[in-house]
């Protein structure tokens, strides 16, 4: 298989089994069985009476303008067959409005069912596949790969249907006509459908890369975007825009030689149909010049007027077709990325989940069903193991407790392995040896939704949402009243600030919002923490960005969110680990050194040397 690697991500170039990847696909239009019987019957009336019109053109030639030439004119029977034909075109438009209505609803519905599959499964992948792949080639998946297929639904279906059944009755009315004739136009259509099947090969490569390139383009576009001030600080814009034009490039190289070999079938396709016409009607010219009088291969001005507009007519469909494969192949190379997302495992897939959360009587426990355990916030770690890329470790033989109310502090280096403990204790990254508990209960055994909703984080980097504060602030607990999140708000220290905003707890903001500054987010951020209540609070460089002042509001903020739960606490400033409970002091992944301010003072270790460190820069 093979496979192309895009700035960190790995995807097949081409779909595993494309008629897999075709019956996949139309297994999200499997819903409304009923609208799709009803549109295919709809296409076939449609184009079936349409063709039934040129047919009559026979009828008319032979049996209503030849016996006008020869002085016999049936009016009644010349009336109904022209009434026959304007009728035929007219019943073909209605059943063309009727389909299109059908199948544009049906696409819609099966688009709408493929993009809640998406989201629903974006939102269940585990934290490992955002950190390998870009926002912009994730978000192209909801873009470019769904629109293609939307092309294909809403249009290449149709068109196919209708030339594949074209191409049928066409091939029925020939041989009614003239079966000598038909069997020799029916010659060129093995090689007419040899050379679509030889360019679709050559294109179907060139697709899938198209899209691929197009996904990595539109990330790194987001990436330079994102980080304009970084990329202007440093006076790398040239830099930026040469790598851009080399991605640019490739992708411009992959879209053309797809484009060219797709837009090259439609000619070749036309030329062998065109020498198709010439010779049905040399084989009809020999017919009429040695008078062959065979039953069904009589020519006469009716049949050769029918038998040729049916010829022009069957280079139609079969243009179709070759138009259309080729936008059903791009189709499915976007087809095969969404596929390629969709199958990945969701975080919970390797789950052995045992125990749950549940409330009663505003109290939480731990259930198995049978079993209730109160929950407290009694964390311990024994001897846990972490990497997040095999054979290179990050933490070694990580042992630790932390009892209920407790606060337990961690400093280090950067890249010491602080902030990956945390992530353990969230389980946004499963351990790779040792074990983790939870009052008692093995970390594994507990679904990761409930386990979540036990505890709550404040991070360096605070994200809001587009919409209220107060929307901000419930995102915490969807259930919360306003008075609530008015009394979180105040717990933060976030309401003096709330306040002075033009609309206070309504005002609305954006997910970007730079009106708000830091500080201010990571007030919200602790309201946000304080609505939820939880047992558990892990605080990640939470003042690391804020001024001195500010600094000292969400200390008290983060002293209020504090009080009665267990807490872990990441911080550079030393100052506000100082009242920890316990300080651990880690060191290329391992704990060298643990326990409070004073003890480790004493040990003049590495605690000892940080502080001093900061005591001499402040």
């Amino acid at each position: 298989m093979e496979r192309v690697t895009t700035r960190g991500s790995t995807y097949r170039t081409k779909p595993k089994n494309v008629f897999q990847s075709i019956k996949r696909t139309l297994k999200y239009l499997s819903a409304s069985k009923v609208k799709f019987t009803f549109c295919i019957f709809a296409i076939f009336l449609n184009v079936f009476v349409n063709l039934s019109g040129t047919y009559l053109i026979k009828v008319i030639l032979d049996n209503v303008i030849k016996p006008i030439s020869e002085g016999k004119l049936d009016s009644i029977y010349s009336l109904y067959v022209f009434l026959g034909m304007i009728g035929c075109y007219a019943l073909s438009f209605l059943f063309y409005i009727i389909e299109i209505m059908l199948l544009v609803r049906i696409s819609q519905d099966g688009l709408k069912r493929m993009r809640n599959e998406l989201s629903n499964k974006l939102l269940n992948l585990p934290l490992t596949f955002y950190d390998k792949n870009t926002h912009g080639d994730i978000m192209s998946r909801f873009t470019n790969d769904i629109d293609m297929i939307n092309e294909m639904y809403s249009s290449s279906f149709n068109e196919i249907l209708i030339s594949v059944l074209s191409v049928i009755i066409i091939g029925v009315y020939l041989f009614v006509l003239n079966w000598v004739m038909a069997l020799v136009a029916f010659v060129f259509i093995p090689i007419v459908l040899m050379t679509i099947n030889f360019f679709s090969k050559r294109t179907r490569k060139e697709f899938h890369a198209t899209q691929l390139k197009l996904g990595e383009l539109e990330g790194y576009s987001e990436e330079i975007l994102q980080g304009q001030r970084i990329v202007k600080t440093f006076n790398k814009e040239d830099d930026c825009l040469n790598e851009f034009k080399q991605i640019n490039t490739e992708f411009n190289e992959h879209s053309f030689k797809s484009v060219f070999n797709s837009t090259l079938t439609i000619p070749i396709v036309n030329n062998i149909n065109s020498i198709n016409f010439v010779i049905c009607c040399l084989v009809a010219g020999l017919l009429v010049f040695f008078n062959v009088n065979i039953p069904g291969a009589i020519v006469t001005t009716g049949v050769l007027a029918s038998f040729i507009n049916f010829i022009r007519q069957f280079t139609r469909p079969l243009n179709r077709i070759t138009q259309q494969i080729n936008v059903v192949l791009a189709a499915l190379a976007g087809a095969d990325r969404v596929f390629n997302l969709l199958d990945m495992k969701d975080e919970d897939d390797n789950d052995n989940a045992v125990y749950s959360l549940v409330e009663e009587d505003e109290k939480r426990y731990w259930t198995d069903g049978n079993v209730k355990i109160a929950v407290k916030g009694d964390i311990r770690l024994y001897g846990v193991d972490f990497s997040y890329v095999k054979n290179q470790p990050i933490l070694h033989d990580i042992s630790l407790y932390a009892k209920p109310g407790q606060k337990i502090a961690f400093v280090g280096s950067t890249g010491a392995g602080k902030t990956t403990i945390t992530n353990l204790l969230t389980r946004f990254y499963d351990i790779d040896e040792g074990r983790i508990t939870i009052d008692g209960i093995d970390l594994s055994k507990i679904d990761r939704k409930s386990m979540r909703k036990s505890m709550t984080l404040v991070l360096q980097d605070t994200h809001l949402f587009s919409g209220t504060i107060m929307d901000n602030i419930r995102f915490g607990n969807l259930n919360a009243t306003d008075e609530e999140c008015i009394e979180a708000g105040k717990i933060s220290h976030a309401d003096n600030f709330i306040n002075k905003l033009p609309d206070g707890y309504n005002t609305v903001i954006s997910g970007t919002n730079d009106t708000l500054s830091q500080g201010q987010r990571q007030l919200l951020s602790i309201a946000r923490c304080a609505v939820s209540n939880p047992p558990i609070l892990i605080l990640d460089e939470a003042t690391s960005s804020v001024d001195t002042r500010t600094e000292k509001y969400i200390s008290m903020g983060m002293d209020e969110l504090m009080k009665n739960k267990t807490t872990f606490v990441i911080a550079h400033r030393l100052s506000t680990v100082q009242n920890a409970d316990a300080i651990m002091v880690l060191e290329h992944g391992q704990i060298i050194e643990r326990g409070n301010h004073e003890e480790l003072l004493e040990e003049r270790g590495r605690y000892y040397s940080l502080c001093i460190g900061a005591a001499k820069l402040e």
